[in-house]
C-alpha cells in the first residue's frame, strides 16, 4: 500500500522539475483542455463551472487549515484543489498548489502563507482568462 504514494510523489517531484525548467505555463491552457475534449465546448464550459463552483469552498477550506497551520487539512486541501486545476488545465495554479501540498507534506510552516497567497493570485489570473 505504501509503494504507490511514494511512487506518485516521486512522479509528481520529477514532473515539478521538469517543469521548472521549460517555457512558462500558461495560467490558462485553452488548446489543450480542447484537444482533451475533442474540441467540445459545450463540455469544456461544463468542466470550467464545475471548477469555478468548488473553488471557493476549497479555497475556504485551505485558508482555514492554513490560518491553524494543520497540516494535513492543508495538504488534502491543497492536493484536491491541484486535482480540480489540472482538470482545467489551470497549470500555474495546479502547480503552486502542488507546492504548498509539499510545504504542507514536510511540515513547512514558513511556506503556507506565501503560498496560499500564490495559489490565491493564480486562481484569479485562471477566472480572469477563462472569463476574458
Amino acid at each position: 500500500d505504501t509503494i504507490v504514494p511514494e511512487i506518485e510523489t516521486a512522479g509528481e517531484a520529477g514532473a515539478a522539475e521538469s517543469i521548472e525548467h521549460a517555457a512558462p505555463l500558461p495560467a490558462f491552457d485553452r488548446q489543450t483542455l480542447s484537444d482533451r475534449f475533442g474540441g467540445d465546448e459545450e463540455l469544456m464550459a461544463m468542466v470550467i463551472d464545475s471548477f469555478l463552483s468548488e473553488a471557493p469552498e476549497l479555497m475556504t477550506a485551505l485558508s482555514r487549515a492554513v490560518q491553524d497551520s494543520d497540516m494535513e487539512e492543508m495538504r488534502v486541501r491543497a492536493h484536491a484543489l491541484k486535482g480540480t486545476a489540472a482538470n482545467v488545465n489551470a497549470e500555474r495554479l495546479r502547480n503552486v498548489s502542488f507546492e504548498l501540498e509539499n510545504a504542507a507534506r514536510q511540515e513547512d510552516i514558513s511556506l503556507f502563507k506565501p503560498l496560499f497567497e500564490k495559489v490565491e493570485k493564480e486562481l484569479n489570473r485562471f477566472v480572469d482568462k477563462v472569463s476574458g
